[in-house]
């Protein structure tokens, strides 16, 4: 569990042992499927990145600001001739800007297949 204790934002927990998984039902080739699949971040990153963000954007020091972990999503998949595969990717934030003290912080992700 990840749980937070802010004066800011009150107390919260995001259960991790339940966002670990997600299981799809199928995946076609984009030749044949141009709808992108959409992969859900998983909450309790999404609050430790924005916390870390947030705390440190509030310290009066910005040059030991902080790297932003990756997230790494392991995949296992069946072709359509239950040939089992895997496949590794590290999901990292990029930082694009911080509003004020950290009202509004914006990025995107990066994926990188790393195995």
């Amino acid at each position: 569990m990840l749980s937070l204790d802010s004066q800011d934002f009150g107390k919260s927990t995001s259960m991790w042992m339940n966002q670990k998984q997600g299981v799809m039902d199928y995946v076609l080739p984009a030749v044949v499927d141009h709808d992108p699949l959409v992969v859900t971040i998983p909450h309790a990153y999404i609050q430790i990145v924005s916390s870390l963000l947030y705390f440190a954007i509030r310290q009066t020091d910005l040059r030991q600001f902080p790297e932003v972990p990756p997230l790494v999503a392991r995949m296992e998949y069946l072709d359509i001739g239950e040939a089992k595969h895997y496949a590794t990717f590290s999901i990292q934030f990029q930082l694009s800007s911080i509003v004020g003290k950290g009202e509004s912080i914006t990025g995107y992700l990066e994926v990188k297949k790393v195995a």
